[in-house]
């Protein structure tokens, strides 16, 4: 029978890592000492240093860059064959490395094994469906009705503006647009989640020129879907002398290359 080694190892449970969900991971090895030892890990964006000798090398090189999932003297272990569970949750979307040890002392320094790694990449949120209507034919300063029918995977903001079309275009992210515009849905507002779900909104505009309408859905500063009602593909129509001019009817939304469809 071969004689029982210290080791470490490090997976990941989660099959598609997202920002700001739990990620699972496992650490898992063997230990043949009859005092307990102690595990360490911690995870940084990955394309920088590689895991270090020991935990207390590893935070003293990398710094600020290292954030603790399993802190020093926290978690021990002493039976031949060991597994321990623990998660962090991404906060942006993006490549991390995760580095796990085995120390024979408390705070993290003496590694009996290690460093284990495992990368992993992480998702933004999933929105699968965000659709924006409204009225065909609007009239100056009567409340007109702007529908948006969303889906997500997890909590998320809806932000929603109307610009004049033709000066710019949306803008990446709700904190960038240009004003003046009429802001429909702030920071903080109107949130979602789960769906399909429609939601409603009623907006009155003095309609000087065509309007575009700027719709997404944020978590934080990350704008995660976006696009225009209206925009660069507005049609105009004049009834008689009003000189109203009009959006289209609505677009449909959809991550990687946005575009406006009447």
């Amino acid at each position: 029978m071969a004689a029982t080694t210290n080791t470490i190892s490090v997976t990941n449970d989660s099959a598609a890592p997202e920002q700001a969900v739990p990620v699972d991971l496992t650490l898992s090895g063997t230990y043949a000492g009859s005092n307990p030892a102690y595990i360490e890990a911690v995870v940084r964006p990955a394309g920088g240093l590689g895991c270090q000798a020991s935990y207390l090398e590893d935070v003293s090189t990398l710094g600020s860059e290292d954030t603790t999932i399993v802190a020093p003297g926290g978690t021990s272990v002493s039976a031949m064959n060991y597994s321990v569970g623990t998660n962090f949750k991404p906060p942006t979307p993006g490549s991390y490395q995760v580095c796990a040890w085995l120390s024979q002392n408390p705070d993290g320094s003496l590694p009996l094994a290690g460093p284990a790694t495992v990368s992993l990449t992480a998702r933004g949120p999933q929105v699968s469906q965000l659709v924006v209507t409204a009225p065909k034919t609007l009239t100056p300063n009567v409340p007109f009705q702007i529908s948006y029918l969303m889906q997500s995977d997890q909590q998320l903001n809806l932000l929603s503006v109307i610009a004049k079309a033709g000066a710019a275009p949306c803008a990446p992210a709700y904190e960038q647009q240009a004003h003046p515009v009429t802001t429909v849905f702030g920071n903080g507002r109107q949130q979602v989640f789960g769906g399909p779900i429609t939601t409603m909104a009623s907006v009155t505009e003095r309609l000087e020129g065509v309007g575009q309408a700027d719709s997404r859905e944020d978590r934080g500063d990350q704008s995660l879907t976006d696009r225009c009602l209206g925009g660069d593909g507005s049609r105009s129509v004049t009834p008689g002398r009003r000189g109203v001019k009009t959006p289209p009817r609505g677009a449909r939304v959809t991550r990687g290359a946005p575009r406006c469809r009447t």
